[in-house]
């Protein structure tokens, strides 16, 4: 090649490449900036707020880009663009980032034509735009397009320049701009555009003049008073276009807050004189306010004059005024000769104001007792209901005498309403000692008195009544007769019971009995039942004993007629756990089809209200619902399900999502099992889990149906993805199981031939005694162990299992005997202790802590937890073996094996298994790295519990190898490491949750707020909405209080973070996720006063425990280290 040509070709080149790079760089960037647009709308808060992030963290030429998208309304194409650009507007916080956005905004301004775009960036320079922005919008305000827009940016800006341009702005423009100008300026207060003001004010359009003489007013300069006057006298002080007299009034109320008070006082009575017509009411209220705030002694007399003016409407709302100054003492003694002329309700009127302004003993004594004796009713009960106001009971007995002396139904209502306001517990023989000289009508409310104070002290003087020959005075004794009752009344109620046969006065004393319940009168019903039996039935759901229970459903089984019906209506409304078996039989007894709905009705609700484990209560709705007769009642199970949140129970409604007549219901109910609450309680999580909730997506119908889907694609997107539960039993067929072959250490000792022999010969014989049948694994026959085919270590267990008489079976661990199962019967062999035990241990505890075993022929559930060598159960929701150890049967020397299959037993019983789950747990404990071992760190969690650390171990829980904490509604403290140290090295892992707050105490005590009697290190979810308006020194990794941190750097939620926290001496470095959020001297920080202006004792703290300080939410922390420092 020539010399030249190549020089030409590099030369070329040369020139050209950059041009390619920009290209390509452009290219990019606008790639980066769809990525994101294909994301708009966020699904929520912490969504939106990351891509807001990652577009301002592509800089000018990135918002330039986004920008440039931005098309004229109605252009589909730039709609993305548009969800860019108010994510900006609207996230945008800091200074800097609204200052880069302001750019890009006003360079867009300028290269747009098109005026809904231009108008478009001019509005959203409302929420971002600064005094930068002033000058390129003040152009803008003679647009006839556009000034609207630029106006309104211009005094949401409110700088001075931006004030100083629209005041400039105001002459030789058109009307709707002037107006548009001189609202801004009147809502500023701007005072240096008084004068261009006031020349618009006596114009020539009323639009203009109308906006002109509104902002004078809030402007509320004293030279303009007489020009605002003049326009509202030109008008007559009317209602008209230019609202002048509108005007004059908001004068007066500025200039009164400002407290000119003689320019208000001349304003007010040149009002007064100029508005005497009914037309004009509202005007000459306003002038009659500003005189009473301004001169309150010297208004009293216009105030009484006017009261007497126009409408009775009118009249109230000048004692509303007068209240202003009515406490004063001259007015008062104006006032209440006024009050004691006036009849009727103008006298009670009076009356009410001046209690409103006199709230005081003195008034009490001197006024409103006498009043009380007032010829007028009206002005009687108002008296009454202000005294009731004072809440002093020393005024009972004066309202108790009022009551007595009122006759007219309205007069006698609003004299108890009195009593019962200040009346309680103790007023009861005042009330009483008025019962026996006051007329039947009176008697009647003193009553209804004592029912509603609960009197139960006068209990003989209610039941006294009951046999009055008044029917009214008879009737409400009767009503107020449960509200009075206790259990040492039990005798005389029985008496009463049983001399009447009227059913209102029966029912009355039923519930006066179940009201007062105790020892000594239930054994006294008991005594009585015989007697009185269907009298006596309504009341046994009240007691609350299995011999209650056996009576009524005696009744119900045996009785006839009445009594038959009364026993049902009964367990029916048992008011406890114990009637919902007995319902259940009813509804299982085809000869009791007359019962069978309402007895469904009623086992639903007890078992949703009941006080049962979530596990009891499914398995009491898995039994009723092949009972069903109709979708209703199918539904109705679904929904009770819905409220039990189980893993068992999200399985058992998923069953009927592909149901056409029940996937609505049953898709809501798993969304309600599955989803996190209100309150905080977390989601479920596993693979079970989310197929279920990303199968039902489409079955949720109704109205609120769109939204939550969007909760439930939102959840969904957090859900960690780990594996959880899985089904161990397909419930179709035994994949996944095989026979027993001897026992592990048998097995371990066999050649690997030797062993599938073995096997093949143990899965023939399965077949012969275990099989599958509508979901369950059965058992019959004597024949051995089924086993999963696959060991396990670490799991949690779930399973359903049901037992025949004399049964006896369990759950072999790790290939080891057993968790007990049997029939409680079976006493000659130590069955009463319960099923659940580690019936096998000899060392350890083998027997449950408590019985809880279901019937036999209903299901049970158990919920297995072991890990290493320790094993917990629940069974039917109660704990019944606590982290007990597990000893090996096969070999007491060795601890139980590491790996080894589950295992059924058979023993020799017809027994049935369901529900089959097991989620594997990892809890190996996090292992130093070689680094950190050289360096001296410890591990201060294990994984597996919480030795090392004391205090909360309520609500700080270990699972799956984490610390957790999930908030009860009581707060149990802090969780502390056992050791205390002064300086180290903590280096730890956390997962947050939407508005987690938590924090990491440091040379902390046991006792107190750490914040201050310690140090804290703020662990927070920054991007909470809740939480967007903190001190900078509340924010995550800060010490609170003390030093702020830098924000930015945690990681999307539902993401682990890392946090190193290096404490030695005063001096701390917090570092989050690789970059130092906080670094410096705590003393030196707080030299000159702490940032939250609080006291901190902890500063001077330099040894302590370290703690997670729990503040109501979810968190979860892992992979806890220390290096001590001070070794």
């Amino acid at each position: 090649m020539k010399p030249t040509t190549f020089i030409r070709i590099t030369l070329f080149l040369s020139l050209l490449i950059p041009h390619l790079l920009w290209a390509q760089d452009q290219r990019l960037m606008k790639t980066k900036v769809a990525d994101v647009l294909a994301l708009l709308p966020a699904a929520d808060n912490p969504q939106a707020l990351r891509l807001y992030k990652e577009i301002i963290g592509f800089g000018d030429d990135g918002i330039t880009a986004l920008t440039e998208g931005v098309q004229p309304n109605g252009n589909a194409a730039g709609i993305p663009y548009r969800y860019g650009v108010s994510l900006l507007t609207h996230y945008a916080t800091s200074k800097e980032d609204k200052a880069q956005i302001e750019r890009a905004y006003l360079a867009a301004l300028g290269k747009t034509s098109d005026v809904e775009v231009k108008a478009y960036f001019i509005d959203n320079l409302k929420l971002v735009g600064s005094n930068a922005a002033v000058s390129v919008l003040t152009p803008y305000i003679s647009d006839k397009d556009l000034f609207n827009q630029a106006v309104s940016a211009l005094a949401s800006i409110d700088t001075d320049d931006a004030r100083k341009a629209i005041a400039n702005a105001l002459t030789g423009q058109p009307a709707a701009t002037q107006i548009k100008l001189i609202k801004s300026l009147g809502t500023f207060k701007y005072k240096p555009a008084l004068q261009s003001i006031t020349t618009l004010a006596a114009g020539n359009d009323p639009l203009v003049r109308k906006q002109a003489l509104w902002a004078l007013a809030l402007l509320a300069d004293a030279t303009s008073s007489n020009l605002l006057l003049a326009e509202a006298k030109k008008v007559g002080f009317k209602y008209e276009p230019t609202e002048a007299t509108v005007a004059l009034v908001e004068y007066l109320h500025q200039v009164t807050v400002n407290g000119n008070n003689a320019l208000a006082k001349e304003i007010s009575n040149a009002l007064l004189e100029n508005t005497p017509a009914p037309d004009q009411q509202h005007f000459r209220l306003a002038a009659l306010k500003g005189l009473t705030l301004t001169d309150p002694d010297g208004s009293v007399k216009l105030l009484i004059k006017d009261r007497s003016l126009f409408d009775a409407e009118y009249q109230k709302e000048v004692l509303k005024v007068a209240v202003l100054s009515a406490n004063r003492p001259d007015a008062l003694k104006s006032w209440t000769k006024e009050y004691k002329k006036a009849t009727g309700a103008a006298q009670a009127d009076i009356l009410a104001m001046l209690s409103k302004a006199n709230r005081n003993a003195g008034f009490i004594e001197s006024t409103l007792l006498p009043a009380l004796a007032s010829k007028e009713p009206q002005t009687r009960m108002t008296a009454a209901a202000e005294i009731a106001v004072s809440k002093d009971k020393k005024y009972v007995p004066a309202l108790l005498d009022y009551l007595l002396r009122s006759t007219d139904d309205a007069e006698l209502a609003a004299a108890k309403a009195a009593v019962l306001q200040l009346a309680d517990k103790e007023s009861g023989a005042l009330i009483a000692q008025k019962i026996e000289t006051a007329q039947p009508k009176n008697k009647v409310a003193l009553i209804q008195a004592l029912g509603a104070r609960r009197a139960t002290n006068q209990f003989d003087v209610v039941a006294k009544l009951t046999a009055s020959n008044d029917a009214a005075v008879k009737s409400a004794a009767f009503e107020a007769l449960p509200a009075v009752s206790a259990g040492s009344n039990t005798p005389a109620l029985l008496t009463m019971l049983a001399a009447t046969e009227n059913e209102k006065e029966i029912k009355a004393i039923q519930s006066a009995l179940s009201s007062g319940l105790d020892k000594n009168s239930i054994a006294l019903l008991d005594a009585a039942y015989a007697k009185e039996k269907t009298k006596l039935l309504p009341v046994l759901p009240y007691v609350k004993d299995s011999g209650a229970l056996e009576k009524v459903a005696a009744s119900f089984y045996k009785g006839e007629g009445k009594e038959k019906e009364v026993a049902f209506e009964a367990l029916a409304n048992w008011q406890n756990n114990d009637a919902a078996r007995t319902l259940l039989s009813i509804r299982k007894d085809e000869s009791l089809k007359k019962y069978h709905a309402a007895a469904f009705d009623a086992f639903i609700s007890q078992v949703a209200a009941s006080s049962w484990p979530d596990d009891e209560k499914l398995l009491l709705l898995r039994e009723i619902m092949p009972l069903a007769a109709n979708k209703d009642e199918q539904t109705s199970v679904i929904e009770a399900a819905g409220r039990v949140r189980t893993f068992l129970s999200l399985m058992f409604v998923a069953q009927y999502i592909d149901d056409a007549n029940l996937s609505s219901a049953a898709s809501r109910s798993a969304m309600q099992i599955a989803l996190p609450t209100s309150d905080a309680k977390p989601g479920l999580t596993g693979v079970e889990v989310r197929n279920t909730l990303q199968h039902m997506l489409d079955k949720l119908t109704g109205a609120d149906s769109q939204y939550e889907r969007i909760d439930i694609r939102t959840y969904l997107e957090k859900m960690p993805y780990t594996k959880g539960y899985e089904s161990i039993f397909n419930g179709k067929d035994l994949s996944g199981w095989q026979g027993l072959v001897e026992n592990p250490i048998a097995r371990a000792k066999m050649t690997k031939e030797v062993l599938a022999k073995k096997q093949l010969e143990a899965n023939a014989k399965v077949k012969n005694n275990w099989s599958v049948k509508d979901g369950c694994i059965y058992f019959q026959g004597d024949g051995a162990n089924l086993c999963t085919a696959r060991p396990y270590g670490d799991f949690e267990m779930l399973v359903d299992w049901k037992i025949s008489k004399n049964g006896d079976s369990g759950i072999y661990l790790r290939g080891s005997p057993q968790i007990q199962i049997w029939d409680l019967a079976r006493i000659d062999v130590g069955a009463q202790v319960g099923s659940g035990g580690l019936y096998n241990n000899q060392k350890e505890r083998s027997t449950p802590l408590v019985v809880a075993d279901n019937p036999i022929g209903e299901w049970n559930t158990f919920h297995i937890k072991m890990i290493g060598d320790r094993v917990t159960v629940h069974l039917n929701g109660v704990l019944v073996v606590d982290n007990v150890v597990m000893e090996n049967y096969w070999d007491r020397t060795l601890p139980i094996f590491p790996e080894e299959a589950i295992e059924l037993q058979a023993h020799g019983t017809e027994l049935a298994f369901r529900n089959l789950y097991v989620k594997e747990l990892n809890t190996k404990p996090y292992q130093l790295t070689q680094e950190e071992k050289t360096q001296g760190f410890d591990v201060l969690f294990n994984g597996k519990d919480l030795d090392g650390w004391v205090g909360n171990k309520t609500d700080y829980v270990v699972e799956d190898n984490t610390i957790a904490i999930y908030p009860t509604n009581e707060s149990h403290g802090n969780l502390n490491t056992e050791k205390e140290y002064s300086d180290f090295i903590f280096r730890f892992e956390f997962q947050l949750t939407p508005g987690a707050n938590n924090g990491l105490g440091i040379h902390a005590p046991l006792e107190g707020d750490i914040a201050y009697v310690g140090k804290e290190i703020q662990i927070l979810d920054n991007t909470a909405p809740v939480y967007s308006k903190l001190e900078v020194y509340q924010y995550h990794g800060s010490v609170y209080g003390i030093i702020p941190a830098k924000r930015e750097f945690l990681k999307p939620l539902g993401e682990w973070n890392q946090e190193e926290v290096q404490v030695k001496g005063d001096y701390i470095k917090v570092t989050l996720n690789g970059t130092v959020i906080v670094e410096g001297d705590m003393k030196k920080a707080s030299k000159n006063g702490t940032l939250d202006h609080k006291d901190h004792p902890g500063l001077n703290r330099h040894n302590g425990h370290i703690a997670f300080l729990g503040h109501g939410t979810v968190v979860k922390f892992k992979n806890i280290r220390i290096k001590d420092l001070s070794k």
